[in-house]
């Protein structure tokens, strides 16, 4: 929206600059390194969007680096060049206050927010907050977003068990029902982490039995494209895959796996 392009966006996770040696990739190690954040600004000379997620994770040092920016407009990297940024947007996130607003439950996102932008006041000091010329705090994620992120996910993991299969020489076509996106939900979102975990909870609870299927693949006569599908319920003891070699073949197969977690039941049909 600001810029038209996804290339305007420079990203750095500040996860990854929590020691204080990180400075050195941040802004270089000598007078001929840019850094990272050097090479990103002379990229974009007609600026761009400066992305610094989780915040708080920096190292002190590096954190002040980025705070000073955003009353000078510009920066000194490590090579001696002072680099404008008064055509960047910069746009920090954090975690900060997360966790006991995960805990209000049933009141107004007012109170939230008046929670979240005290921890974040705590944490910066208020002169620092008073630079930032807007200050969102996003509400939990609805049940409807929950899904359309697992749904999400869920694709791309069919699409590379998919790719999987044809490279192995058989065609696939993976699919995830109702009642499995809602189980991916239910194990993949939590109210302290939000939809943090879903992409490990795909990955494990539905590309677990995908991958131990394919492991144990052994070719049916007369089957020539298999249809995987996804299903779970609560309540099952195990995590099953009943496998079907499909119409046209003599005899039904079935192969049972090893649960991955209890309380799930997964479930693999194959047809010609």
């Amino acid at each position: 929206f600001l810029h038209g392009s996804p290339e305007a966006l420079a990203r750095f996770d500040m996860g990854e600059y929590g020691h204080e040696d990180s400075l050195k990739r941040l802004i270089g190690e000598d007078r001929t390194d840019p850094g990272l954040l050097g090479q990103a600004i002379d990229a974009r000379p007609e600026g761009g969007i400066l992305l610094l997620d989780e915040i708080e994770k920096a190292h002190p040092k590096i954190s002040r680096v980025f705070l000073g920016a955003t009353d000078a407009a510009r920066v000194t990297g490590t090579d001696g060049v002072t680099r404008r940024l008064d055509r960047w947007y910069l746009i920090f996130t954090s975690n900060l206050g997360s966790a006991s607003a995960a805990q209000m439950t049933g009141v107004p996102h007012k109170m939230v927010e008046r929670t979240v932008i005290a921890a974040a006041t705590r944490f910066f000091s208020p002169e620092t907050m008073a630079r930032f010329t807007g200050r969102i705090v996003f509400s939990s994620l609805g049940y409807a977003t929950q899904r359309e992120i697992a749904e999400n996910l869920a694709a791309c993991e069919a699409r590379h068990f998919e790719r999987v299969g044809r490279e192995k020489g058989l065609c696939l076509q993976c699919s995830v029902t109702p009642a499995g996106t809602a189980f991916l939900v239910r194990h993949g979102h939590t109210r302290e982490m939000g939809a943090r975990p879903m992409r490990d909870a795909v990955e494990r609870l539905m590309g677990g039995p995908f991958a131990r299927w394919l492991l144990g693949f052994e070719s049916e006569c007369g089957v020539k494209k298999y249809f995987l599908e996804f299903d779970a319920t609560e309540g099952a003891a195990e995590l099953s895959l009943n496998v079907q070699a499909g119409e046209d073949a003599e005899e039904e197969s079935e192969k049972k796996i090893p649960p991955r977690r209890p309380a799930a039941c997964g479930e693999v049909r194959a047809a010609t």
